[in-house]
């Protein structure tokens, strides 16, 4: 959101040196920014719900394409703010939930049961209690 009204006010300072197109450009991505960040604020303040993977990918997605617009505005591959991509990749993998392996997905849960001499031994259990084999 910084970033948006940063570049909104830099080309709005820049009237006679800005095109036209750029000032649209940038007011329709303030204007982008700060609606997505008042929903996204709506969602987990007033709502009180906890972000979710979807959520969180989505708002990945919104960073990635606005980073996108102002490098591109700023001069494309030769712009000081390409740099931007390497501090978003850092944010979103600290805030993205980590990957749910297989096993965990399935109705299977580690458990130990008792062998015939008495020590326990690791086994798979199904949700309903019945081991694998059902035994």
């Amino acid at each position: 959101m910084c970033l948006a009204i940063a570049i909104y006010i830099t080309a709005a300072l820049k009237v006679r040196v800005a095109a036209p197109l750029d000032i649209l450009v940038t007011s329709l991505m303030l204007v982008t920014a700060a609606s997505v960040t008042a929903a996204s604020y709506w969602h987990t303040h007033f709502r009180r719900r906890l972000p979710g993977p979807t959520f969180l990918y989505l708002q990945a997605v919104f960073d990635i394409l606005l980073i996108t617009l102002v490098v591109h505005m700023t001069g494309g591959g030769d712009s000081d703010l390409a740099s931007l991509y390497v501090i978003l990749i850092a944010a979103t993998a600290l805030l993205m939930p980590p990957p749910t392996p297989a096993s965990s997905r399935s109705s299977r849960a580690w458990r130990t049961s008792p062998t015939s001499s008495g020590a326990t031994a690791p086994s798979w259990r199904r949700a309903s209690g019945c081991s694998l084999a059902c035994s």
